[in-house]
């Protein structure tokens, strides 16, 4: 099966806030304040990995073959009202880029700023 490239663009956002939020549902907020997320996994048994291991602001988050790294580390932290932040290993927030809700908005890691770019429900 052939996708065009914004079709894979928005499969792979898709699959990767599927999967996170997946995981932040798991997780309530009366359990400990940072509940610690080795892997996160699609459908495909892949896991959700920052782009090259970089901790850059922007760095896209994929879905890659798991590999142990680091860079498919996540942390979920509570924020109340079942909302919560998904930092990355570099303690860098999950953050819909530019704060956009159109479809195929980018997910990346961006530094944590108490935007409601890097909040999301559980």
């Amino acid at each position: 099966m052939h996708l065009h490239l914004d079709s894979r663009r928005r499969l792979s956002v898709t699959v990767v806030l599927a999967a996170l939020l997946t995981l932040a549902g798991a997780i309530s907020a009366a359990q400990a304040a940072y509940a610690a997320a080795p892997q996160i996994l699609t459908f495909w048994n892949k896991c959700v990995d920052v782009r090259g291991g970089h901790s850059d602001d922007g760095t896209n988050i994929d879905e890659w073959t798991c590999n142990n790294t680091v860079s498919q580390e996540f942390t979920i932290v509570p924020l109340g009202n079942g909302m919560v932040n998904i930092k990355t290993f570099w303690n860098k927030c999950v953050d819909v880029r530019g704060g956009h809700s159109d479809d195929g908005t980018n997910i990346d890691e961006w530094t944590c700023n108490n935007t409601v770019s890097q909040e999301f429900v559980v």
